[in-house]
């Protein structure tokens, strides 16, 4: 079976997140999970230097797969896709999750 390599980006929100949950605990626990390669923790992925540590990972060989939690997945996802593809990047291999309605959603 082959290998991959999955980056996880954890998006804090702007730092609404953060004050519901440990982003360093979260952080410390993904890199632990099988197959995880990188993982980064900021306040967006889908624009900026986010979206450019995004692209990098891809285009250094890093990844070849990636979770993106954002506040907003829907219109995040949008963005991400366009500019990968803009990147000539697969961007098939991207699941997206909606951190902060997980999070909303239990007593933490």
């Amino acid at each position: 079976m082959e290998k991959v390599n999955v980056g996880v980006f954890i998006s804090d929100c702007g730092g609404e997140i953060s004050k519901v949950l440990d982003m360093d605990a979260l952080e410390n626990y993904v890199k632990e999970l099988g197959d995880v390669a990188l993982v980064e923790v900021g306040s967006n992925f889908s624009s900026g230097e986010g979206l450019k540590k995004v692209v990098e990972a891809f285009k250094s060989k890093k990844i070849d797969r990636a979770v993106i939690t954002e506040c907003s997945p829907k219109i995040s996802e949008v963005k991400i896709l366009k500019h990968l593809r803009e990147e000539e990047i697969n961007p098939y291999p991207v699941s997206y999750t909606h951190l902060r309605a997980h999070e909303t959603r239990h007593d933490l």
